[in-house]
C-alpha cells in the first residue's frame, strides 16, 4: 500500500477511536460544512461574526468553561491560561487591534511619530477611571510602561518595549514615548501585554510593584469593562459590570461566569448540555454538533502556524542537512488530513498573511528518498534516532504519534517523551528536547512574531537558532518604516530561515468556536483571542 494511504488512514483511524470515549447527548439542526479548504497557500480569511440579532442586548451572564490556572492577574506577572482573555476584561491597552491587525485608538486617542522615527507622541482619552476610583493620566500610564521596564521587575513583556529609553510627560493627557532606535513594531507592542494599564494607586496599596506574588493580582484594578467579584486560583472566577466603564453603551453582559470543568467531564459535552456558552473546538468535535439547534459554530482561516520546533545545538540536529530531511519526510497535507480532520492550509512559514507574507517562497516537497540522501550526505546511511517532547493532554498526542510515524519510512526512529505541562514548559525554556510541537499566533507587527522566534536572545527562540546575517537583517528590518523596504528585509530573512530549518512550519490553521444560540455579536480577529467583552446574549 502507498506509504501516504498507509499514514493517512492508521492515524485517522486512531483519531475517530479517541472520539468514541467523548459523552454524546442528543440534539437536532442543521450540519456544519465538513468540507477541507484548498490544500493552496492563501491569506487568512477577515474573521466572521456570528450576529443573534440585529441589535446589542443587554444583561445576563456569559458562561465560559474552564477553570483559570494562573496565580495573579497582574499583567506584568501573570501567565497561564486564559489570562489574555481574563485581560481583555479587566483591563484596557494604550491602543489597540482591530479586525485587520490595524492599529486602533484605545486609552490613547491619537498618536504622532517623531520626525526621527525615535519617538510617539499620545494623546490620552480623557474622563477614564480605574475600577478604585482614581483617573487614567499620561502620569499613570509613565508609570506603568517605567514599571515594567524597571529591572527590578520581572515584567513578562519586557523583551517587547526594550526599545524605549525614556518616557516623558507633557500635560495630563500628553505622554511621549522615546526611542533608543527607530522601532516600527512599537505601536503593535503597546496593542499587547505591555499595553494593559493598572492602576499605580492600587499596585503600591497592595505592595505589588515588583512582587510577582503581591496581593495586587488578586484586587486588580483595571480600566476594563468588568470587575473581578470572585476568584479562587484553579476553581472560579467571576467578573461583573463595570457601571463605571468609559465606553459608552458597553458592556452589553451583566457578568462572564468561568465555570470549573468537573472531573471525568468533557467542556464539548458541556457546551452541548447547555451548562457553557462558548468554547473553542477542534475541527474533530463537528459532527458531535451537527444535530444541536442549540449550538451554533463559527469557522475561520487563521494565520494560526502549528510547526515543529528544531533545537539546532542537539546532535544529529544541529546539521542542517539533518533539519532538512525531516522536512522532505514530512507529508503536510495528509498530516492535516489524518490529525486536523483536513481542516487547516499546508503552511511553510510562520508569516502566512498581511503585508511581510513573501507568497513566492518555495516550500519543500514531500519526498522520503531525498530525505534519506541528505541523511546519507550528513554521515547517517542508516537513518538517525531523536525525540519529540510532547504534552500528555489536548491534541498533542495525537500531533507526535503521527510525527513519529510520518518520519518513519525516511529511516528517522523518534522516540516520544511525554511530559506533564508543568514540566513541558521549563524545560521548553531551557532547550531541553530535541523537538517539539509548538504553535503561534499572529502579531500586530510580524516583526514581533519573527524577531522573537528567529533571533538570538528571542523570548521564543526555542530552538536556539542563531544565524548572524538573519540577526542583522532583522534588526534593521525592525526599524524600517517603509513596509516595502521592510517586507524587503523580511523576505531576505525568511528565505535564510526556510533553509536552515529551525522549525517546521505545516499548517496554517481552521479555528472553530463553538456557542450557545443565544450569543451574539461574536467575531474573531487574527490575533484569535476571544474577545468576550464585545458579547450578548439574547433573553
Amino acid at each position: 500500500m502507498n506509504l501516504r494511504i498507509l499514514f493517512k488512514w492508521s492515524v485517522v483511524a486512531l483519531m475517530f477511536g479517541s472520539m468514541l470515549i467523548l459523552p454524546v447527548a442528543c440534539g437536532g439542526g442543521d450540519a456544519p460544512s465538513q468540507t477541507a479548504p484548498v490544500a493552496t497557500a492563501k491569506p487568512a480569511a477577515k474573521a466572521p461574526v456570528v450576529k443573534a440579532t440585529d441589535g446589542p442586548v443587554y444583561g445576563g451572564t456569559l458562561r465560559y468553561v474552564g477553570a483559570p490556572s494562573f496565580q495573579t492577574t497582574d499583567p506584568v506577572f501573570a501567565v497561564g491560561d486564559p489570562i489574555t482573555l481574563v485581560h481583555y476584561l479587566l483591563f484596557n491597552q494604550i491602543v489597540k487591534l482591530g479586525p485587520d491587525m490595524d492599529i486602533q485608538p484605545e486609552l490613547a486617542t491619537a498618536w504622532t511619530v517623531g520626525s526621527d522615527n525615535k519617538s510617539v507622541t499620545f494623546s490620552v482619552r480623557k474622563g477614564v477611571t480605574f475600577q478604585d476610583g482614581t483617573m487614567l493620566t499620561a502620569d499613570s500610564i509613565k508609570w506603568n510602561l517605567d514599571r515594567c521596564l524597571d529591572p527590578s521587575v520581572a515584567c513578562i513583556s519586557k523583551t517587547k518595549i526594550e526599545q524605549i529609553s525614556s518616557v516623558s510627560v507633557q500635560d495630563p493627557y500628553t505622554f511621549t514615548v522615546h526611542l533608543k532606535n527607530p522601532y516600527r513594531p512599537i505601536l503593535a507592542a503597546l496593542a499587547e501585554i505591555a499595553g494593559f494599564m493598572s492602576s499605580p494607586t492600587q499596585v503600591e496599596k497592595y505592595d505589588s510593584y515588583a512582587d510577582h506574588t503581591g496581593d495586587y493580582g488578586k484586587y486588580p484594578g483595571g480600566t476594563g469593562p468588568f470587575i473581578m467579584s470572585e476568584w479562587v486560583p484553579e476553581k472560579r472566577l467571576l467578573l461583573e459590570k463595570n457601571n463605571s466603564y468609559w465606553e459608552e453603551g458597553k458592556p452589553y453582559l451583566d457578568a462572564i461566569d468561568f465555570i470549573p470543568l468537573p472531573e471525568g467531564t468533557s467542556g464539548l459535552a458541556m457546551l452541548r448540555t447547555g451548562e457553557t456558552d462558548i468554547m473553542e473546538i477542534s475541527p474533530r468535535d463537528l459532527p458531535l454538533l451537527k444535530d444541536n439547534v442549540n449550538v451554533k459554530t463559527s469557522k475561520y482561516d487563521s494565520g494560526r502556524t502549528y510547526n515543529f520546533a528544531v533545537n539546532t545545538n542537539a546532535a544529529p540536529l544541529d546539521s542542517k542537512g539533518v533539519r532538512q530531511a525531516l522536512i522532505y519526510a514530512f507529508d503536510k497535507e495528509s498530516f492535516i488530513d489524518a490529525v486536523f480532520a483536513g481542516e487547516g492550509r499546508p503552511a511553510h512559514t510562520v508569516i502566512g498573511q498581511g503585508w511581510a507574507w513573501d507568497k513566492d517562497l518555495k516550500p519543500f516537497t514531500y519526498d522520503v528518498e531525498k530525505a534519506k540522501s541528505l541523511l546519507s550526505e550528513a554521515g547517517h546511511p542508516n537513518g538517525i534516532e531523536t525525540s519529540i517532547m510532547c504534552r500528555t493532554t489536548g491534541i498533542w498526542p495525537d500531533v507526535c504519534e503521527a510525527f513519529q510515524a510520518m518520519m518513519s519510512p525516511a529511516g528517522i526512529d523518534v522516540s516520544i517523551d511525554a511530559v506533564s505541562r508543568g514540566i513541558f514548559t521549563p524545560r521548553r525554556l531551557d532547550a531541553d528536547f530535541a523537538i517539539i510541537p509548538s504553535y503561534r499566533t499572529p502579531l500586530g507587527d510580524p516583526h514581533l512574531l519573527i524577531g522573537e522566534l528567529f533571533q538570538i536572545g528571542g523570548r521564543g527562540n526555542f530552538a536556539r537558532y542563531d544565524n548572524a546575517e538573519v540577526n542583522k537583517l532583522l534588526l534593521q528590518a525592525g526599524g524600517e518604516f517603509d513596509l516595502d523596504l521592510a517586507k524587503a528585509l523580511y523576505t531576505q530573512a525568511l528565505t535564510m530561515i526556510h533553509e536552515d530549518v529551525p522549525i517546521i512550519p505545516y499548517m496554517w490553521s481552521t479555528e472553530y468556536t463553538g456557542m450557545s444560540a443565544k450569543v451574539g455579536n461574536f467575531a474573531r480577529t487574527p490575533d484569535l483571542d476571544l474577545k468576550l467583552r464585545d458579547l450578548w446574549l439574547e433573553k
